[in-house]
């Protein structure tokens, strides 16, 4: 997705590149299309190509419409001649008037191309899939006043820390709009291969590589709503999911998109979770949800556990990479065992980050070694970082990639939709000791505000941005080896009250990963592990031993929790892991301050581990972490068959 403010220039050569380059789509829905040119309607199966048109009829900014739902300009059977006729729609007759000015500047529009209040209208909405999915683009029309660039308010919430707008910033300013407030633009911006979005004088490409983010954006604002049924879940939003399919290959498992599934595997609570347990009023509805998935669990997901699905990104602010560790199986039955075969297909891709190439690469995809503006005169987004060579997909020049992501065409072994209950694989399992279990313990007050930097959008939405209720932050477990040894960290998902220190806890393999050591350091689990405190927004959260939040509130003096200060005095005599450094103050652990700079460029290697607990023939999970790679492979034993549930 381009990431850089486009001025009206941009926007027309982008519009004419688009419509030169993209295929014309398999399948005209037999509806009726806007001639642009000769103003007036067209059936939709004599056009090639036709642009859609997502938008809101009026926006809680423009005033200078006041127009009544039977004052507006729309399409009715007996009016189609009239509709057929060259020159209908302009300005000269005054017909135009009667739509909002989003139309006016704009190409199918749902007014103009459904017979309103016919016998074919329900029917024909319920196309509209095919509608947006064969359209070549679908402009999505979000400012928040009358037109299509808006007032221009806001462009400075959508940039990150360079000056330019980020992915994720771009599409946490678009779910704030008024227009990300109806019913259907969700789904039509679900169903379009590719978008291009106009923000208040901000426009910018969304296209289908940009699908992690949007998969983030959605289970972040789903999953802590409350649902009358439980195992409701999956069926509320499965509609969704169905929409989401034409950019997730594979589909999905139980609410894990199949192709990313290493990485959605590592969700993590944003504050203590609750399990999802089936009513027993609803006997008939949909079977348990599993442990392994956010769907099985209330709460706020951290999006920070999933950002090593980000790491395709060139721009990206992530050094987090997971590696595929294992082969997966789903099943609900011993009869529907299936293969999941697209976690494969995705680690071949990314293996092209490493060994760059221009053989085999999915449909649509190109390696590039330039480094200058395309051939085709738009200019690539250039972020500081960018490598000698990069991936580009030819339905947006201007975003490069470190590897090149399946969109289409890989076959499917789940189906779009797909229930499991299990996941099973062969894998290395191994125990350690808890050291200890970090609470939350007490709030201490910080004079002047600073704030944890804020890299992923939906963070910086109402959901998130109240600092959350401190006892509500998830207790950290601290492992060790049986040699005494720091053994890497696990977070807590709920009120366990039965966690003792010393208590041997059995962990499973099922991913590998690495990010720079600074980026592990200021971690949720690394950060509470090495100062026992933690901050998210303004006040901090001071950690103990003890399962015992103090209502007082504490002054920061020399800032450091008491927790700490046992640990520095143990630090001589016992290994406390390689983040730790003695005399860090509280302050200094948000911002990489106080932090060896080496670290920025120094490799932390690590293997992604459950903690599970056995019920009959499988497993739940109880909470999930990471295990330093040298001392997980010092300590597994033999390759297992688990089967999680």
């Amino acid at each position: 997705m381009a990431v850089a403010r486009l001025s009206t220039a941009d926007i027309v050569s982008s519009l004419q590149n688009a419509l030169q380059k993209f295929t014309p789509p398999k399948h005209i829905p037999n509806f009726w299309i806007i001639d642009t040119q000769e103003n007036c309607l067209v059936p939709g199966n004599s056009v090639d190509k036709y642009v859609a048109l997502s938008y809101v009829w009026t926006s809680p900014l423009d005033t200078t419409s006041n127009q009544t739902p039977a004052q507006r300009l729309m399409l009715q059977r007996d009016k189609l001649d009239d509709f057929r006729k060259p020159g209908f729609l302009s300005s000269e007759l005054g017909v135009a008037e009667k739509l909002p000015k989003v139309i006016r500047d704009s190409l199918w529009v749902d007014c103009l191309c459904i017979p309103q209040n016919d016998e074919t209208t329900c029917d024909n909405v319920l196309s509209m899939r095919d509608i947006y999915s064969g359209a070549h683009f679908t402009i999505i029309a979000a400012a928040e006043s009358s037109g299509l660039y808006g007032s221009g308010a806001g462009i400075d919430r959508v940039k990150n820390i360079d000056g330019l707008p980020g992915a994720g910033s771009l599409h946490g300013a678009l779910m704030t709009t008024h227009w990300a407030t109806r019913g259907w633009t969700f789904q039509e911006q679900m169903l379009s291969t590719r978008s291009l979005v106009f923000l208040n004088e901000t426009a910018f490409w969304d296209c289908q590589g940009d699908v992690w983010w949007l998969y983030m954006e959605l289970i972040c604002r789903y999953n802590h709503r409350n649902l009358t049924y439980a195992q409701d879940a999956l069926p509320a939003i499965s509609g969704v999911f169905d929409a989401l399919t034409y950019g997730f290959s594979g589909g999905f498992i139980s609410g894990l998109p199949a192709i990313f599934l290493d990485s959605a595997l590592l969700w993590q609570p944003f504050v203590k979770a609750k399990r999802r347990v089936c009513s027993e009023e609803k006997p008939e509805s949909s079977p348990p949800l599993p442990s392994w998935s956010w769907a099985g669990w209330q709460c706020l997901i951290d999006p920070a556990s999933l950002e090593s699905g980000l790491d395709y990104e060139i721009r990206g602010e992530t050094s987090r990479r997971t590696r595929k560790l294992v082969d997966w199986v789903g099943s609900t039955t011993v009869a529907d065992e299936c293969k999941i075969l697209e976690p494969g297909i995705l680690e071949h891709y990314k293996g092209l980050r490493d060994n760059p190439s221009n053989k085999d690469l999915p449909n649509g995809w190109s390696y590039k070694t330039e480094d200058t503006d395309s051939a085709e005169g738009v200019k690539p987004y250039t972020p500081t970082n960018r490598p000698n060579s990069w991936y580009s997909h030819d339905s947006d020049a201007q975003s490069i990639f470190r590897y090149p992501l399946p969109m289409t065409h890989v076959p499917s072994t789940v189906g779009s939709q797909g229930y499991k209950r299990f996941l099973s694989c062969t894998t290395s399992t191994a125990t350690f000791n808890v050291r200890r279990v970090l609470y939350p313990h007490q709030r201490a007050q910080q004079l002047l505000s600073s704030g944890a930097m804020l890299r992923i959008s939906v963070l910086d939405t109402q959901l998130y941005k109240n600092e959350p209720e401190f006892e509500t932050y998830c207790p950290v477990i601290t492992l060790e080896d049986e040699q005494g040894r720091w053994a890497g960290l696990l977070r807590v998902m709920n009120d366990n009250e039965n966690i003792k220190a010393q208590q041997t806890v059995e962990l499973i393999a099922i991913s590998q990963g690495s990010s720079s050591f600074m980026e592990a350091a200021v971690a949720y689990e690394e950060t509470v592990d090495r100062l026992a405190c933690y901050q998210f927004r303004r006040d901090h959260c001071h950690f103990a031993l003890t399962e015992s939040f103090q209502q007082k509130i504490a002054y920061f003096g020399d800032s450091r929790s008491e927790c700490y200060k046992s640990m520095e005095k143990e630090a001589d005599e016992r290994d406390q892991g390689p983040f730790f450094l003695k005399n860090i103050n509280c302050y200094h652990f948000y911002d990489e301050e106080g932090l060896p700079k080496e670290w920025r460029h120094e490799n932390y290697d690590f293997y992604n581990v459950l903690w599970v607990e056995r019920r009959g023939d499988f497993m739940e999970r109880k909470a999930a972490g990471r295990v330093p790679k040298a001392i997980w492979e010092q300590n597994q034993g033999a390759l297992q068959s688990i089967k999680l549930g």
